[in-house]
C-alpha cells in the first residue's frame, strides 16, 4: 500500500509533501502484519529577496523526515533443511545451523534532513547545504547460540546504528555562449557513523588473545 500527496501554496512558493508506505511480507515473523513507514517534507522559495544581495536569484529552505524498512532475508523466520549428502545410498536432509525466529521484523531507518539552496547570477552559480541525521533501529543481527543446542546462530532484531553529517555542493557555469556550456561542480561530504547499541554477547576470535 502506497500513498503520496503534494500541495503547492502561495504562488507555488511553498511546497508540502506527505505520504506513507505499508509493507507486508512472508519473510516477516508476523506474515499478516502491515508495517507503516511515513514521510513528510516542506520547502519554501524566496525569489529575489529584497533583504539579500542584488545578485541573488532564489533562496530555498527545505526540511524532510521519513522512515523506510529493510525486510529480513528469506529463511530468517523458519528452520530450513540442508543437504546432508548421501546416507545409505539415498539423499538425506538435516536441519540447517540457523534457528528460525518467528518474531523477526524489518529494520527501520529514520532520516531527518534540513538544508538550504542558493542561486546567484542568473542561476549560473548554485550552492546547496544539507545537514542530515539517520538512525537505524531493530538491526538484523546474527546472535550466536550455545553449541549444546545443536544449532549455531539465530537472526534477531536489536541494536542501533546512527549516521550524522553535512553535504555541501557548488555548481558554476563559467562559460555559456551559443550551444557551448561549461559547467563545473564540486561536492564535499562529512560523515560520522556510530554503533550505539549491539545486543550480541562478546565472543572470542580464533587466533586472538586477551
Amino acid at each position: 500500500i502506497y500513498l503520496d500527496e503534494q500541495a503547492l501554496f502561495l504562488a507555488e512558493k511553498l511546497s508540502v509533501n506527505a505520504g506513507f508506505r505499508m509493507d507486508r511480507s512472508s519473510v516477516n515473523g508476523d506474515r499478516e502484519k502491515y508495517y507503516l513507514f511515513p514521510k513528510y517534507s516542506a520547502a519554501y522559495r524566496f525569489e529575489q529577496p529584497w533583504w539579500a544581495s542584488e545578485y541573488t536569484d532564489e533562496i530555498k529552505l527545505r526540511a524532510s523526515w521519513g522512515q523506510s524498512g529493510n525486510r529480513p532475508r528469506f529463511g530468517d523466520r523458519d528452520i530450513l533443511f540442508a543437504n546432508a549428502g548421501i546416507i545409505d545410498g539415498r539423499g538425506a536432509l538435516v536441519s540447517a545451523g540457523t534457528l528460525g525466529n518467528t518474531s523477526i521484523k524489518p529494520e527501520i531507518l529514520t532520516e531527518t534532513d534540513i538544508g538550504v539552496d542558493l542561486s546567484f547570477l542568473g542561476q549560473r552559480l548554485n550552492m546547496e547545504v544539507t545537514n542530515y541525521s539517520r538512525t537505524i533501529t531493530d538491526l538484523l543481527l546474527t546472535f550466536p547460540l550455545p553449541q549444546s543446542s545443536g544449532l549455531t546462530q539465530q537472526i534477531i532484531n536489536g541494536g542501533q546504528l546512527s549516521v550524522k553529517g553535512w553535504e555541501f555542493g557548488i555548481t558554476g557555469v563559467p562559460i555559456q555562449r551559443g550551444d557551448f556550456t561549461w559547467t563545473s561542480r564540486m561536492n564535499f561530504t562529512n560523515n560520522e557513523q556510530m554503533v550505539d547499541e549491539i545486543p550480541v554477547p562478546d565472543f572470542n576470535v580464533l587466533g586472538s588473545f586477551g
